[in-house]
């Protein structure tokens, strides 16, 4: 999570939303931005994920809620790291000008707390649909307690592969 410095003046503020430098000095290496994405969601409720992409094509993501919220929610995949399989819950708000980094192999997803929810996201790698993975919420890491509050889903997420346990967690990489 990184905080945006706004510099505010009368006429408004401008602010860098993204520094290639600052980020690599992280434990992460961002590549160049090859998509900057946007998606809006009508309702509160709406679920989008779990997304990744398998290696070779795996993916690092910066978000930003410009309009609305959302609880970002993202599972580490990474074999042999020490958060695998461990969920992290990142509130974003707009007007709160935080950023939120998805690092390569974490599965990521979002799950809007307001109507009309808009949010942008930085991409370092193209998508390739046979590299996609998709874990569906009703697997075993995903908080139970969010369960009931998602109202709108897309036929591929609802469909997506269910993980009962840590073991088929391991073997769909």
């Amino acid at each position: 999570m990184s905080d945006i410095i706004l510099n505010k003046d009368k006429r408004g503020y401008f602010t860098r939303l993204f520094d290639k430098n600052k980020i690599n000095t992280s434990s992460i290496n961002f590549n160049e931005i090859v998509n900057i994405n946007e998606s809006f969601s009508i309702h509160k409720g709406t679920f989008r994920g779990f997304h990744m992409q398998k290696n070779p094509n795996q993916e690092n993501k910066i978000l930003r809620c410009v309009s609305g919220s959302l609880l970002n929610i993202i599972i580490c995949l990474n074999k042999g790291d020490s958060h695998f399989g461990k969920i992290r819950i990142i509130e974003l708000i707009s007007g709160e000008e935080k950023l939120n980094l998805v690092p390569k192999g974490w599965a990521n997803s979002i799950l809007t707390t307001s109507d009309n929810t808009k949010l942008i996201y930085f991409v370092d790698q193209y998508y390739y649909d046979k590299s996609e993975i998709c874990l569906n919420y009703r697997s075993f890491f995903f908080p139970k307690e969010y369960i009931s509050l998602i109202t709108t889903i897309s036929d591929k997420d609802d469909n997506s592969q269910i993980i009962n346990n840590i073991n088929e967690l391991k073997n769909i990489l």
